[in-house]
């Protein structure tokens, strides 16, 4: 039996990757219901809304973020500190 050569090989990797980039995607969405590709990518209806009060969010690194929104619709968030007393390094 004679082994592959790498030129064999490129070329089948390149044949498969341009099939692949070519043919469209025919997921649909799992419910089936007309219009569900119309939907928004991320959030909820509720997540237009403004806040009314600020809300506290706390990240996978422990620390604590408070989200507050102005009467003008801007939104600001303050890092607070830490047990300790130490103040977290905030990078945006």
């Amino acid at each position: 039996m004679r082994p592959i050569s790498r030129t064999a090989l490129g070329a089948a990797t390149a044949a498969v990757l341009a099939v692949t980039a070519v043919a469209p995607s025919t997921a649909q969405p799992a419910d089936g219901a007309p219009g569900a590709g119309r939907r928004p990518l991320v959030g909820s209806g509720a997540a237009g809304k403004q806040p009314t009060a600020p809300v506290t969010v706390t990240l996978v690194t422990g620390d604590r973020i408070v989200v507050s929104t102005d009467a003008a619709g801007r939104t600001a968030a303050t890092a607070m500190p830490r047990e300790d007393g130490s103040q977290p390094l905030v990078q945006t």
